[in-house]
């Protein structure tokens, strides 16, 4: 029966039959190489991350209550203000608001071109906004996913299967794995086949027998 050894930060160790892997997809081959195959090797490296520009908002009130949401018709931005869903803060007149913009896949954008863009887009959507602002972060490159459905290397059926080859007993799951859905889909749809796949294993069945 195979097993693995998974070294923990704290020195500590965990051996298993089976081990089902969600980090990212570089790092994926820097832990995996040299057994890793080279065909697999290639689908992770070429994976390409999408990243977005995010204005996180705490107001004391919206000067309009009523747009709870918007999208940018011909730009990547985007508007929520979460609170009007959901109990965010101990104060309930206070809201918690998010403004983001998409950038390119594989391209770096400019952060303070992103800001003001985004600043924009709410006033817009919310014009006078700024007079009621308790807090504001701005965070010009956050991870949206790991990797995009792109047609010229297969769309979904492109991506990475959630069966490693060369490592028995190892499986992946996340955004950039697997043949179904993108973002959160893809993840759970991901784990789940992997998931399945573990269970119907021979190992995993012998070590419940155990």
């Amino acid at each position: 029966m195979p097993e693995m050894l998974v070294q923990l930060k704290d020195g500590s160790a965990i051996r298993g039959s089976s081990v089902l892997s969600t980090i990212a997809p570089k790092e994926a081959v820097a832990l995996l190489q040299p057994s890793i195959s080279r065909s697999e090797e290639a689908l992770f490296a070429r994976t390409v991350p999408i990243k977005a520009a995010c204005l996180d908002l705490v107001m004391d009130g919206m000067p309009r209550p009523k747009v709870t949401f918007a999208m940018g018709a011909d730009s990547p931005w985007y508007f929520s203000n979460h609170s009007a869903s959901a109990s965010l803060t101990d104060n309930p007149r206070h809201a918690v608001v998010h403004a983001m913009k998409y950038g390119r896949p594989g391209e770096q954008s400019d952060s303070g071109q992103d800001e003001r863009e985004l600043s924009a887009f709410m006033d817009l959507i919310q014009p006078g906004w700024r007079a009621h602002v308790i807090k504001r972060r701005f965070m010009p490159s956050l991870l949206v996913a790991h990797d995009f459905a792109e047609a010229t290397r297969g769309g979904y059926t492109g991506r990475a299967a959630c069966v490693v080859s060369g490592w028995p007993g190892l499986f992946i799951a996340g955004d950039w794995v697997g043949g179904e859905g993108s973002l959160l889909n893809a993840s759970l749809a991901s784990a789940k086949q992997a998931a399945e796949k573990i269970l119907a294993s021979p190992y995993f069945e012998q070590r419940q027998v155990k």
